[in-house]
């Protein structure tokens, strides 16, 4: 589901370091079926350093990057604070850093949300998956 007539989504996905488990958490968003797409990242001061660059994404009408650096650690409540502060998307939407979604997570959602006009916020169940790989 693409084309300009969507509506735009800010995902916000606050971090403090685990880089590789934000990388997950990123690529999960990449790969939604549906588009117009704003990233944001919202570094919570983490010791670990992250560029966008490492992403090779281009930012374009269908998908962006930003990245919010805190100038001190505030915690993942007022990190998405800050996230939702700087977000442009008609709908907000947050991950995060160690979750990701399955690929037709947004289609499903913004569907619903625009077919039922009294619905103002939703969520969903999750799956609890190990390191171990297990559920």
């Amino acid at each position: 589901m693409t084309g300009s007539k969507n509506k735009l989504v800010s995902v916000i996905i606050p971090y403090y370091n685990r880089i590789g488990l934000l990388k997950e958490s990123i690529n999960s968003v990449i790969k939604q079926t549906y588009k117009p797409i704003e990233l944001i990242l919202v570094d919570d001061f983490s010791a670990e350093k992250f560029e966008i660059e490492s992403l090779n994404i281009k930012n374009t009408k269908e998908f962006s990057v930003k990245i919010v650096r805190n100038e001190n650690n505030i915690g993942p409540g007022l990190s998405r604070e800050t996230g939702r502060l700087v977000a442009k998307g008609d709908y907000l939407a947050y991950l995060d850093s160690d979750d990701f979604w399955n690929e037709g997570f947004l289609e499903k959602l913004i569907s619903y949300l625009d077919n039922n006009e009294e619905v103002g916020m939703a969520y969903c169940k999750t799956m609890l998956i190990r390191t171990a790989g297990n559920f």
